[in-house]
Formats: structure tokens, C-alpha cells, sequence
């Protein structure tokens, strides 16, 4: 169900649900045609990628950035 609601569940249940608005509590989920609202709760893979491996880092670093691009407003 996780995947199916990242590939646009979220889209069709907001725009149902007449949102206003959508809180995505991860950078992972963001709705298309309806303000979003996005935590992103830890940048150390982007800023220590050897934590977690590269190229998991520069996954995490190209959605967080996706994240920041498309959002109304970040939370940290």
C-alpha cells in the first residue's frame, strides 16, 4: 500500500477529500495539483554520505531536494 499511495493514491484521496492542503510527514510522498506541507527530519546523508552508503545518500539528496522544490513549506 505504501508504494501505491507514493505512485498517486495520496493525489486521488486528497483531491476526494476536497484538501486544501497535504502534509507529507516524509520527502517521499508529494501530491501533485494540491499545496504541500513536507518534514524533512535528517539531512545527514547528504551532509555525511558515508553513513549510509552513496548512493543511498544520493537518494535520500535528490528527494529531499524534490521535497524542497515542490513544497509550500518545509518543516525541520
Amino acid at each position: 500500500m505504501d508504494r501505491l499511495w507514493r505512485m498517486g493514491v495520496v493525489n486521488y484521496a486528497a483531491n476526494r477529500a476536497d484538501a486544501d492542503m497535504v502534509f507529507c510527514s516524509a520527502p517521499k510522498i508529494l501530491p501533485m495539483r494540491i499545496p504541500a506541507v513536507v518534514t524533512i527530519h535528517d539531512i545527514m546523508p547528504a551532509k555525511i554520505p558515508e553513513l549510509i552508503g552513496r548512493r543511498s545518500a544520493y537518494e535520500l539528496t535528490a528527494q529531499f531536494w524534490v521535497a524542497a522544490k515542490l513544497s509550500q513549506k518545509i518543516l525541520t
